[in-house]
């Protein structure tokens, strides 16, 4: 049986080819393992027409910051050694990792041997359209827009484009505005419909995505992991850029 670690949220990518790494889902999904596939890397000969493909290997440091991946699958079949064990050495004690070896039904990793997954649904289920969330999420853009308002003067000194900052605070108090949404609004064809917003997941990251395939990914996981601590988190670190004009 599959071995996986138990008491946290699993965000998972496989390194390896398209049917390898299907292979692993397959696996994942028999053995009812619990964990957020975000999806997969390989060269850049691969087919990137594949919905669940994130990018090149070569970019791995990069693309596992921007998802916050803290599980990787490499598939010995299609990556060497070499490369496994500079991405571990790259990547630190703070990600798990696993190897599954080529035509094996098993992983080698180095999770708890006691440990044992629970049942993961594929089903895409979006936190931020349950009834709660909604009301918690205009309460916490009205609460921080007042307070905002009364601490002005001391964020004035942070804020790039101070007039924007007040038309933007008025902007969420009357309710055209939210704090935090989504930054390619075109996705909204899939995704809960949201407000027009300041701030979106990618302020956030040290590492701006560029790629639209990446950027439509994290609207997708805030949408579906959204908390209202997200939002806070995006805020803080973005305090600076309060006043961006919103088109």
């Amino acid at each position: 049986s599959l071995i996986w670690s138990k008491g946290r949220d699993v965000n998972l990518i496989i390194v390896g080819s398209a049917v390898e790494s299907q292979r692993v889902l397959n696996l994942l999904l028999k053995a009812r393992i619990n964990v957020q596939y975000i999806g997969r890397l390989y060269d850049g000969e691969d087919d990137s027409s594949e919905a669940d493909f994130l990018g090149d290997m070569k970019y791995i440091g990069e693309l596992v910051h921007i998802y916050s991946v803290n599980e990787i699958v490499f598939c010995s079949k299609d990556v060497s050694t070499q490369f496994i064990f500079k991405s571990m050495a790259q990547l630190g004690s703070q990600i798990q990792y696993k190897i599954i070896p080529d035509q094996s039904e098993y992983m080698i990793g180095s999770s708890d041997k006691n440990s044992q997954g629970s049942l993961y649904a594929f089903e895409l289920n979006f936190n931020i359209s349950t009834p709660n969330n909604i009301r918690s999420k205009r309460l916490l853009d009205m609460l921080y827009a007042f307070l905002m308002l009364l601490m002005y003067p001391l964020l004035f000194l942070f804020v790039r484009q101070k007039w924007g900052f007040l038309q933007n605070i008025l902007s969420v108090l009357v309710g055209s505005l939210s704090w935090v949404g989504y930054r390619n609004r075109s996705v909204q064809n899939h995704l809960p419909v949201l407000r027009k917003s300041v701030l979106d997941p990618t302020d956030a990251l040290s590492i701006k995505p560029t790629e639209k395939s990446t950027i439509d990914r994290l609207d997708t996981i805030y949408a579906k992991d959204y908390s209202v601590e997200k939002d806070l988190e995006i805020i803080f670190k973005s305090i600076a850029n309060l006043g961006r004009t919103v088109e």
